[in-house]
Parts: C-alpha cells; sequence; structure tokens
C-alpha cells in the first residue's frame, strides 16, 4: 500500500458508495450494521445501505466491494448472485455465536 493511492473514509456508506462505485480502480470495504442486530453502539446506525443495495446490485459495479455482515435469511436473499465465504464467529462479551460472511461482487 505504500505505493498505491489510498484513501481511507469514514464517511456516510451510501455517499462513498455513490462515489467510488464506477472506477475497477476502486476498493470498497462495507461494514454496516447487522439487520438482525442490537446496534446502538453505532453512533449513527441506519440501515439504509440495504434497501440501496436491493435496488443496486453490486455485482453491477465496476469497483471491488466487499461487505461483512452477520449471515441471515435476508442477507443470503439479498447478496444469493455474489460471492460468499462464511466463517463461525463466538462475541467475546455475551458468548454469542453466529455465523459471518465476506460478501464480495468479485
Amino acid at each position: 500500500m505504500r505505493n498505491e493511492n489510498v484513501k481511507i473514509t469514514n464517511d456516510d456508506a451510501l455517499q462513498c458508495y455513490e462515489k467510488y462505485k464506477t472506477s475497477k480502480n476502486n476498493f470498497i470495504f462495507l461494514d454496516p450494521p447487522y439487520v438482525m442486530l442490537n446496534n446502538d453502539f453505532y453512533a449513527n446506525a441506519t440501515l439504509n445501505i440495504y434497501e440501496y443495495l436491493h435496488h443496486h446490485s453490486i455485482k453491477k459495479e465496476k469497483a471491488f466491494i466487499v461487505l461483512v455482515l452477520e449471515w441471515s435469511w435476508i442477507i443470503q436473499l439479498l447478496f444469493k448472485d455474489c460471492k460468499v465465504y462464511t466463517y463461525d464467529k463466538t462475541y467475546q462479551t455475551t458468548k454469542k455465536k453466529t455465523t459471518h460472511a465476506i460478501i464480495s461482487n468479485r
């Protein structure tokens, strides 16, 4: 990464997505709030990204897009045409066990 033009932002997800999705040279990593969990620890939690991605498939975008999400039935429907790698996760504080997914358009 020393020789690359890397920009890391913590801006609104939809604004970043719109700005960078059209270039094949861009990598977009999204870590939105989980759909099926309590997201009170997020300062400005919004699930609007899911509605947007329902209407604008990541498969159609030029940028390399990756999301890390809890693997639930609704996420499986939303990203059924994408590449998915799942893994088991145990939360240290609550000992809750779940499955997470790394989802990408490439």
